[in-house]
């Protein structure tokens, strides 16, 4: 499975050097992924950049570096960036950007896991950074948005598992936004917004079960419960 760090995580972004800031694209990521082999989470710090930084943003990225150098690294390799990646992210009447200039993602598959990270990096002056993020109060009037949660789970006989196509549409500041995914066995989608509309996801096989939750706000507002021997589970808001 793999994770999306989005910029709103990003927040402590350490330069302490400015002359050993990386100069290209491959150096910050042979530096990365020495520090992670090294276990040295202040290693990975002095990779972020700090500039604009508020306080309260600063220990965030320290619960990535323990992530990172607790899962190892099996490879850390340079990606183009995602068409579908959102940079800038709103929440609260608070707006949540990048300092730098995002050109592209590192990916790293952890050894212990074997899960895949996505960290977007950046270049500002003709260096090159993970992203620290900005916060910029735009409304402070704006209503609170509420936590939403969709995990979906699969079991079946067959060794190469259950691939699901499907869709999820949320409301977000009164708007529609649909989301489609891909994914083997089971899911688990977390994000903030007003309320879940409607999801269906399909799978490839028709055998094994299929149980589908939603949360609000830690709320429960569905649960399927085990569905047997179907290759379809929806959702949609009453």
């Amino acid at each position: 499975m793999k994770k999306f760090f989005s910029v709103i995580l990003f927040g402590f972004a350490a330069v302490f050097n400015l002359s050993a800031v990386p100069t290209s694209a491959e150096q910050l990521r042979s530096e990365l992924e020495s520090a992670i082999k090294a276990k040295d989470t202040n290693a990975i710090a002095t990779l972020f950049n700090l500039q604009g930084v508020s306080t309260d943003m600063k220990s965030q990225v320290f619960m990535m570096a323990t992530a990172m150098v607790y899962d190892g690294v099996a490879s850390v390799k340079l990606s183009p960036l995602p068409a579908d990646i959102e940079l800038t992210n709103q929440l609260n009447g608070v707006r949540y950007s990048p300092n730098v200039r995002v050109i592209g993602v590192i990916d790293i598959v952890g050894i212990k896991t074997g899960n895949g990270t996505q960290l977007p990096y950046g270049e500002l002056a003709g260096k090159f950074y993970l992203p620290g993020t900005i916060k910029e109060t735009i409304d402070t009037k704006a209503p609170k948005e509420k936590g939403l949660h969709i995990w979906i789970s699969s079991t079946s006989g067959n060794q190469a598992g259950i691939i699901f196509n499907g869709s999820y549409v949320y409301l977000k500041a009164g708007k529609e936004i649909t989301k489609t995914v891909i994914f083997t066995n089971q899911m688990s989608s977390a994000f903030y917004g007003d309320s879940i509309k409607s999801c269906q996801f399909k799978s490839s096989s028709s055998e094994g079960s299929a149980h589908l939750w939603i949360t609000e706000d830690g709320i429960n507002v569905f649960d399927s419960g085990t569905l047997e021997n179907t290759n379809s589970i929806s959702y949609e808001k009453k």
